[in-house]
């Protein structure tokens, strides 16, 4: 979020400034009565209606908040700013053929917007386009090679592709930043699972665990490559772990079952599947 560019009188710029230093330190309420109050004395200008925008979308105003991005881009239509932030409170409210011709008007007039990229990305993602969602994250990439999240969208995606090597890539770059990422270490761990290598995913599931011991699902993936690992005394551990923190999760409970069940631990192995009927 960036300040005005426009240079108005002295009033004007601090009154507008005050209500964008509110936005960012979100002191909603208190940006919503700062732009309310610039737009009454300064109805022409659409920074103040872009900045009332926003500040509605935060306090969960989205048909208010796309009246003031309309009325910005009514006195600017070339205000590609205005275009993305009406695109994003379409698309929050599942419109997402409005919020994709927002998010395309936006780069029409500025090919470079970082966030639009992203924003028809995520759209194009939301509907299962990966393709193009990938292409999207990866002119936004292009434009910040340094913004981690873009990474991991595009290792999710490359992922959910088929295109292991790609997603591997990402994640491993990823790791490289956030050793400590649990989600990462996870996906990495997935990755070698199913790749056939489940020694190498009990390690990035373990250091996951290290972490995060209270996330069930990466416990249940962790005993999914120590069952492929033949190491079934310690799946069982870690399915056990999964459903004592989320009773209500069937996967890791039958997978307990079975587990227990090749242990030759038939009483434990049935009590889990009457939990299961």
């Amino acid at each position: 979020m960036s300040y005005p560019r426009k240079a108005w009188g002295t009033f004007a710029a601090a009154l507008l400034n005050s209500g964008v230093e509110a936005l960012l330190e979100e002191d909603y309420e208190r940006a919503l009565s700062e732009f309310r109050n610039f737009t009454g004395k300064f109805p022409d200008y659409a920074d103040g209606f872009y900045y009332l925008g926003l500040t509605q979308e935060q306090l969960g105003q989205p048909s208010k908040a796309v009246k003031s991005f309309r009325r910005a881009i009514g006195i600017n239509p070339e205000y590609s700013e205005a275009w993305n932030g009406l695109g994003v409170t379409y698309s929050r409210q599942g419109l997402l053929d409005k919020g994709r011709e927002c998010f395309k008007k936006a780069l029409s007039l500025d090919p470079g917007s970082l966030e639009s990229h992203f924003n028809l990305g995520l759209d194009y993602e939301s509907e299962g386009a990966l393709k193009k969602a990938v292409a999207e994250f990866s002119l936004a990439s292009s434009l910040a090679p340094d913004d981690l999240d873009l990474h991991y969208n595009l290792g999710v995606d490359y992922y959910r592709l088929g295109e292991r090597q790609k997603a591997l890539d990402e994640f491993c770059y990823l790791l490289d930043q956030r050793p400590d990422d649990v989600n990462v270490l996870s996906r990495l761990g997935e990755l070698h699972l199913e790749s056939g290598d489940p020694e190498q995913a009990c390690r990035f599931f373990n250091r996951a665990v290290s972490l995060a011991p209270e996330y069930a699902d990466v416990r249940n993936k962790l005993g999914q490559a120590l069952v492929q690992n033949n190491q079934l005394s310690e799946a069982a551990v870690h399915f056990q772990a999964a459903v004592t923190l989320n009773p209500g999760y069937q996967e890791a409970r039958g997978r307990l079952a079975e587990t227990l069940w090749r242990l030759a631990r038939p009483r434990e192995a049935l009590e889990q599947y009457r939990i299961m009927a």
